[in-house]
């Protein structure tokens, strides 16, 4: 067969095409130290995520996943993405309290002041974030930006022993995740604060290394701790509120912002309106689906479930409130606006619920800008 010369440029064309495409195509490392069943890191959030963008980039952009620590260590993530061994990473920025002071406050657990579901808490971490510089800043000298907030689910608490009230907390050893104010809130209700981490709370609950602590309800059913604990205590203002750590507890997907600057523009934009949906999405899945399956699995097990009385609630807030004040004077004595910061923390969680929407789609539509201008 003869080429004519219109069929060797045809040619030319697409082997040049498909040259361009391999070349544009990019695989976004994710880094999670969590197992691959975790809801809130991975399976509800980051994995939708990336085939949501896989599909609308036409395969241009693609995830591979990194689970249980196999690429990046918890507590190593700031290091690690600051010199770009990863795209994305699960993590909390409570952690690293001398990286990020700004977040602070996420360890002060306060039933009284929460967000009234989860979808809200991500709003108001979205517009904390957007209100006040320093909490972006804190995370580009580590090479990222918050790409999604994983909703923490409903706090509750779980125990070895009863504990239906603040006084019964008396003497008991809790188990702390994060923060100077969380272990500081643990000593004002009389107990002793055990720092544990997560993949040993298990052990810890069945050696009676620790007696109760609180925790993301469904993080509990993902652990079995049902299989060790007795007691499951919710801890709720009214029947209709959640509690929700503040600034959800600064659990989120962080993006390497290296990596992010060098994608064309309109991947940059498919990657935050996407990010935006898995988010948003995964936080009402909290309230409507996975917590209902997690304390309904967990009493069918067995676990005994009840509810602390509003009033005790209400003294748990009580003694929050001045935990707070610990945390805002902290963030000040480090030149950040902490009395500000926490002042309108409370004042978003009050706020009605059609204005935190407005505020948390402008939050990601000056993200957006930011994107575009990069």
């Amino acid at each position: 067969m003869k080429f004519t010369k219109a069929m060797l440029v045809a040619v030319i064309l697409s082997v040049a095409m498909v040259s361009s495409q391999t070349v544009l195509a990019k695989t976004l490392k994710f880094a999670n130290p969590m197992p691959v069943s975790n809801q809130q890191g991975w399976s509800e959030t980051v994995k939708p995520f990336g085939e949501a963008i896989e599909e609308r980039t036409g395969g241009k952009l693609k995830l591979k996943a990194y689970h249980s620590g196999s690429l990046i260590k918890f507590a190593d993530t700031p290091d690690a993405m600051e010199v770009g061994m990863a795209d994305l990473a699960y993590f909390s920025t409570m952690f690293s309290p001398a990286y990020f002071p700004s977040w602070l406050f996420g360890g002060v657990l306060d039933p009284t002041t929460s967000p009234r579901n989860p979808l809200e808490g991500i709003m108001i971490a979205s517009i904390m974030y957007d209100e006040f510089p320093s909490f972006g800043e804190e995370l580009a000298k580590k090479n990222m930006f918050p790409l999604i907030h994983n909703a923490t689910s409903l706090l509750s608490m779980i125990s070895n022993v009863p504990v239906p009230d603040m006084s019964a907390l008396e003497g008991k050893r809790m188990r702390i995740f994060a923060g100077e104010f969380h272990a500081e809130l643990t000593k004002l209700q009389n107990s002793s604060p055990v720092m544990t981490p997560w993949p040993e709370v298990y052990e810890s609950l069945e050696k009676g290394i620790v007696d109760c602590m609180v925790t993301v309800t469904t993080g509990m059913n993902d652990l079995k701790l049902a299989e060790v604990a007795k007691y499951l205590y919710l801890m709720k203002v009214n029947e209709d509120s959640h509690w929700v750590a503040p600034m959800n507890a600064s659990y989120l997907t962080g993006f390497n912002l290296k990596t992010f600057k060098n994608l064309p523009v309109d991947q940059r934009i498919i990657i935050l309106e996407e990010a935006k949906k898995a988010e948003s999405k995964y936080a009402v899945d909290c309230a409507t689906t996975w917590v209902p399956k997690a304390i309904s699995e967990m009493e069918a097990s067995g676990m005994k479930v009840t509810a602390w009385a509003p009033s005790e609630v209400k003294r748990w807030g009580g003694l929050a409130q001045s935990v707070y004040k610990m945390a805002e004077d902290k963030m000040n004595e480090k030149g950040l606006p902490g009395t500000k910061m926490v002042a309108r923390y409370q004042e978003l969680t009050a706020l009605d619920s059609a204005k935190l929407v407005e505020l948390y789609d402008k939050a990601w539509n000056n993200r957006i800008e930011w994107a575009k201008g990069l």
